[in-house]
């Protein structure tokens, strides 16, 4: 539980960071797809980088932010968006 703790904590903070870049009212979004691989995934994140920069990409397994679209496991993802919704 205090790994999940960690990681949420830790994607608090990038969120805000990109909070900030945005600005207030901006209008930019993240965009979001899925791709229920445990490899391979960077090929799909390859398009959603050259269309929009940035973006999330809803996996089966994997974890990775260390590229602009990160791979994060979509169980993760859904906790996310309820999380930041309520």
């Amino acid at each position: 539980m205090a790994a999940g703790a960690a990681l949420q904590g830790f994607l608090d903070s990038r969120l805000e960071v990109v909070k900030q870049q945005l600005g207030h009212g901006s209008g930019l979004t993240t965009p979001i797809e899925s791709k229920w691989v445990d490899h391979g995934w960077r090929r799909q994140a390859f398009v959603l980088e050259g269309r929009y920069g940035h973006g999330v990409m809803a996996t089966k397994s994997i974890l990775d932010l260390e590229h602009p679209s990160w791979a994060i496991p979509a169980p993760l993802v859904a906790c996310l968006l309820g999380y930041h919704l309520s």
